[in-house]
């Protein structure tokens, strides 16, 4: 082989890998509207890429929420405050204080058919509660369903640190299951097109784009902000 040659294919190689370590990474994304009770509509955007999950308003500079899917940390980020609440995850070790029964009604539904496959609803019901009623398809948006249950998961272990300072007499079988002991179960039967809560809030799917590139930044977060904990805020060494 001439050295012309060489040079040439040196010169390919290079380029491949710069091309690989600048290309961008690419994701599930859902946009969403979500209405709570007596509150105006408000739109969401979701995207997950195998890394990451963001939650923020559907701007790309506004107030955010990234989910490091590897170590497992919630960061949710103020620009106004120059503030990130940091969330460690935690394993849920504490015990339900009221009895939890659990059970799954997969009721027929009449919905048409969504991106080529078919739409169940199931209620979820804790106590004889309906905590969940949700229309979902399991062939849109996988990725961002599993990085949406990682999510609540590590949510879930700060959720169950502040039930033993609640009063019993104020507790919720929905509630808890929800947010602590239950928190992925509407996620695992498929991503949800339409989801409403027992407290009202409804969250319905207006858009989605699966396996699309998108600006890695976007999951970065500030490093000159603030960084404060639950757990500084619960001891008042947190933010002055």
């Amino acid at each position: 082989m001439d050295n012309r040659r060489m040079k040439t294919l040196i010169l390919l190689a290079v380029v491949l890998v710069l091309g690989s370590c600048t290309r961008s990474p690419r994701a599930d994304i859902a946009f969403v509207e979500e209405t709570e009770t007596g509150q105006p509509a408000y739109p969401l955007r979701m995207m997950a890429t195998p890394t990451h999950l963001r939650i923020d308003d559907g701007k790309d500079q506004a107030n955010f929420l990234v989910y490091d899917r590897v170590n497992r940390v919630i960061q949710n980020v103020n620009h106004q405050e120059k503030l990130v609440l940091v969330i460690n995850h935690l394993p849920v070790v504490v015990e339900s204080p009221i009895a939890l029964a659990h059970k799954t009604v997969d009721s027929p539904t009449d919905a048409p058919d969504f991106a080529g496959g078919k739409v169940r609803n199931f209620q979820l019901i804790t106590n004889d509660q309906v905590c969940f009623d949700v229309y979902v398809s399991d062939v849109i948006l996988g990725e961002l369903g599993r990085a949406l249950m990682e999510y609540r998961q590590t949510l879930a272990g700060e959720q169950a640190v502040m039930l033993v300072s609640m009063p019993k007499d104020m507790l919720n079988s929905c509630d808890l299951a929800n947010n602590v002991y239950e928190v992925d179960r509407h996620l695992a039967k498929g991503f949800p097109i339409r989801q409403q809560e027992f407290n009202g809030r409804v969250r319905m799917l207006v858009d989605y784009k699966q396996d699309e590139p998108v600006d890695a930044s976007l999951f970065d977060v500030p490093k000159d902000y603030k960084r404060f904990s639950p757990q500084e805020m619960r001891a008042g060494t947190g933010i002055n």
